[in-house]
């Protein structure tokens, strides 16, 4: 969840309605009290299950990382358990889809209950870990292994994605060591981030200009 501090927040809605949910940043939503602006766009279909219902969807597609930009105009959404990646620009109370990937459709087995059961394959590839911003770009780090491949480290991500704000894939890097966590320092022109090889480690990585 992120947004304008002073007036609103843009939240990845666990609801069947949509995949996102636009809120009054005054609201009281542990009480029950929460304003809402509109909830926005589609969840991404799956080619394997075409006819899901919506509340199927929001359970599928339930783990992401959401950044916005720090001008609060703009906003990426990576899934964990697939690969897909949004970006989308705000204006006012209403959300555009602007562009997005799928890098792989998640592995899943769903039965369609009264309560839907979602049950991720051990062969589901893992999408993307975490992401960071700046006001002109964004990076991301994908993972595409699987828990069959090893349980303990295929979250763990050997590729570095960068992309401007308009979604156009900028520069691909692949990383000598596989990474966790991401974070930018602008000042620094820098990434710190959470390595893993040989043992966990915090790393810093100086950006191209």
């Amino acid at each position: 969840m992120a947004g304008n501090p002073n007036t609103f927040c843009i939240s990845a809605s666990v609801l069947s309605v949509a995949p996102f949910v636009i809120m009054d940043k005054q609201s009281d939503a542990l009480n029950g009290d929460t304003k809402t602006f509109g909830f926005h766009l589609s969840y991404p279909e799956h080619p394997v299950y075409p006819a899901l219902r919506e509340d199927t969807k929001a359970i599928l597609y339930a783990s992401t990382v959401l950044k916005v930009r720090p001008d609060n105009r703009y906003f990426v959404c990576g899934d964990m358990y697939s690969g897909n990646l949004e970006f989308c620009r705000i204006t006012g109370d209403h959300i555009d889809r602007i562009k997005a990937y799928c890098y792989h459709h998640p592995r899943v087995y769903i039965t369609e209950k009264t309560v839907p059961d979602v049950a991720y394959s051990r062969d589901n590839r893992f999408g993307f870990t975490d992401i960071t911003v700046t006001s002109e770009k964004v990076y991301a780090i994908y993972s595409g292994h699987t828990y069959r491949e090893n349980p303990r480290t295929f979250q763990q991500c050997r590729q570095l994605l960068v992309f401007d704000w308009e979604g156009t894939l900028l520069e691909t890097y692949a990383l000598d060591t596989p990474l966790t966590h991401i974070t930018v320092d602008v000042s620094e022109n820098v990434l710190y981030a959470i390595g893993h090889e040989p043992q966990t480690c915090l790393m810093k990585l100086v950006l191209d200009n």
